[in-house]
């Protein structure tokens, strides 16, 4: 039964009556009371001891959450009260007497403290101590390992001693500090670091595993959670510093860990006022902006407070739920939404003349490898043929920046996708000359959650109890954070000035196998045990693992740690991708999807490639495009 505000307060102001009483008993028991004290003097005591504690706001506080602050309270609280009471004692008495005042005072703290402190160790016994003596008890506990034994393992030690947590018993607690280890941070031992856990869980019989190190770097913080997924318990992560700064550490901030948390990728440092002088008060278009990438940058974008968004894709549905997104954020900036395809060069130029886009974002792609193996026309005419119309309309138009979206898939390409990417950065590359227009490609590897990555189709696979369906045991691919990526593709976009191609540092790559087998163990489940892993074989157009540049020789860092820049131009003469491309879509529009495929791949891989290196990151804007006997003019090649 809940007791109300007033009842407690009544009842902590008879205690303290009884208190003041019981002190006087004592002093006269131990004969330290020399004068004659009679009821009213009794009666006055009282009332000061009350309203002095009133005055420390010592009815007020939240008695059963106390902590060290209340102590000093109650403790000041009392002394003060107790130098009052003599000093009313002496004028009225003429009379004082320190074993009176010493006697009177200890009683006074300990009752009046006592009975405050009494509430929050009784709750402190029936939620923490008896559940861990008795193990499980009536209820269900769950025996729970605290990683990290700072601040945050301090205050969620507090909220499970206050009951606001009765489901979890601390046992034991890891860091990796060796002067900790073997002490004990509110009664529960620091038993020993990291490498301890695995026979921690098991010597303890551990049913929950709780990480709360929110200030460990990304990399610190992914190796100790993928020690404790392997353990096959359930781990759950405290998620930030803002609650630790808060004080608002409970077992209700906990979430579970997730896939991007194993990832261990570092915060991006962007430079905010060069992406705002950029976006601040612009026109951005935004192509695909109902897709992951496109949608994310809408989102990024507002942040740098653009007078109008322009958002373009045939996917109504997911834009239209966009839309409403944006609109519950209520932002100064327009948003508009378009349905409409980019190789539609009709639609295209209606939305550029109408809205005058200074900064553009070309998202829209068919990105899925084994379909576009099955559909090469639709790769050609969506990925190369709508690359082309939408920066011809930018060039048209006088966008400042064109910002293409390639992929790690367009090296050395095995897939009609990656060639279809790779192609149109070539495309890219040939229209550096032709207008005001900075032009620059972005190249990334694959990013976490977005659609049809193999996360969600992982979970999918869990959920109906496996089997999860790898390609191949020794698979790797480049992963990031979706944010991540969108973040660094508007820091290449403010550094851009003449058509560069980016690539972003993607890290170390991951077996897929093993990102599978992390997947499992976050679901609860043992990885070929309770969910099997079966291997299918590599489809057709995918590789064994991927590749971020032709030539490692051939890229270097920019002023940005995450970004780097290749050193040799992306060029080709204008006259003939415009040819090539009329061949490939006249086999695309023909139906001829064995000759356009052969076609595509033979132009990306063919012979009699040149290339120019350039001295500095930037290229001088009078520079010509070669006259050539090959096709293409790279980056660099094998």
């Amino acid at each position: 039964m809940r007791i109300g505000k007033g009842a407690r307060i009544a009842a902590l102001i008879i205690s303290d009556v009884l208190a003041v009483n019981l002190s006087i008993w004592a002093a006269l028991a131990l004969d330290q009371i020399h004068v004659k004290v009679d009821v009213s003097d009794v009666f006055i005591a009282c009332l000061i001891y009350v309203l002095t504690l009133h005055a420390f706001k010592a009815y007020m506080s939240l008695w059963d959450k106390a902590g060290i602050d209340e102590m000093l309270q109650i403790g000041l609280a009392v002394m003060c009260a107790s130098i009052l009471i003599r000093l009313y004692l002496f004028l009225t008495h003429g009379s004082f007497s320190f074993g009176t005042f010493a006697v009177s005072t200890t009683t006074l703290l300990l009752f009046s403290g006592g009975v405050r402190f009494s509430y929050r160790a009784l709750r402190h016994l029936k939620n923490r101590t008896l559940p861990g003596l008795l193990k499980y008890g009536i209820r269900d506990v769950k025996r729970t390992l605290i990683i990290g034994a700072g601040d945050t393992c301090r205050m969620l030690l507090k909220d499970m001693a206050e009951g606001n947590t009765s489901d979890y018993v601390p046992v034991a607690i890891i860091d990796d500090d060796p002067n900790k280890q073997g002490m004990h941070l509110n009664g529960v031992k620091i038993v020993g670091n990291r490498d301890r856990i695995a026979d921690v869980v098991k010597r303890l019989q551990i049913d929950t595993i709780i990480v709360a190190t929110p200030s460990a770097s990304p990399k610190d913080q992914s190796d100790i959670l993928k020690v404790c997924s392997a353990t096959g318990k359930k781990v759950r992560i405290i998620p930030g510093i803002i609650d630790i700064l808060s004080g608002d550490v409970t077992a209700g901030k906990m979430r579970d860990v997730s896939l991007e948390d194993l990832l261990g990728r570092d915060q991006v440092r962007l430079d905010d006022a060069g992406i705002a002088k950029m976006i601040n008060g612009s026109t951005v278009l935004v192509t695909g902006g109902a897709g992951s990438i496109g949608s994310e940058l809408v989102r990024q974008c507002i942040r740098f407070s653009p007078r109008k968004i322009v958002v373009m894709d045939i996917a109504e549905n997911r834009m239209y739920m966009l839309a409403h997104e944006i609109k519950r954020m209520k932002v100064d900036t327009q948003l508009v939404t378009l349905v409409g395809s980019v190789r539609d060069e009709v639609r295209l130029e209606t939305i550029f003349n109408k809205h005058k886009p200074d900064l553009v974002f070309h998202a829209a792609a068919h990105k899925h490898v084994p379909l576009m193996e099955e559909s090469p026309a639709e790769a050609i005419k969506n990925n190369i043929y709508g690359t082309y119309l939408v920066a011809k309309a930018a060039v048209r138009h006088e966008a400042k920046r064109f910002v293409f979206i390639s992929t790690d898939k367009a090296v050395n390409p095995t897939s009609i996708m990656g060639a279809s990417k790779r192609f149109s950065e070539l495309v890219i590359g040939a229209l550096e000359p032709k207008g005001k227009t900075k032009f620059a490609s972005v190249r990334f590897g694959n990013v976490l959650g977005s659609d049809g990555s193999v996360v969600p189709i992982f979970t999918e696979q869990i959920k109906t109890g496996g089997p999860v369906t790898v390609t191949h045991e020794e698979i790797t691919r480049y992963f990031m954070l979706i944010s991540e990526a969108v973040q660094l593709v508007l820091q290449s976009a403010y550094m851009t000035e003449k058509n560069e191609l980016f690539v972003l540092d993607m890290g170390t790559p991951v077996r897929i196998a093993d990102m599978a087998r992390d997947l499992i163990r976050l679901h609860g489940f043992e990885p070929d045990k309770d969910i099997k892993i079966e291997y299918t074989g590599l489809r057709t157009g995918e590789k064994m693992y991927e590749e971020l540049f032709y030539d490692s020789a051939s890229v270097r860092k920019t002023q940005h740690d995450k970004v780097y820049v290749t050193n040799k131009r992306l060029q080709m003469d204008w006259g003939y991708i415009e040819s090539e491309m009329k061949l490939l879509m006249k086999y695309a529009l023909e139906g001829r999807e064995t000759e356009e495929a052969d076609e595509l791949m033979r132009f990306v891989k063919g012979n009699g490639h040149k290339y120019r290196e350039e001295e500095g990151l930037h290229v001088a804007s009078d520079s010509k495009i070669e006259q050539q006997s090959g096709p293409v003019a790279e980056e660099g090649r094998r």
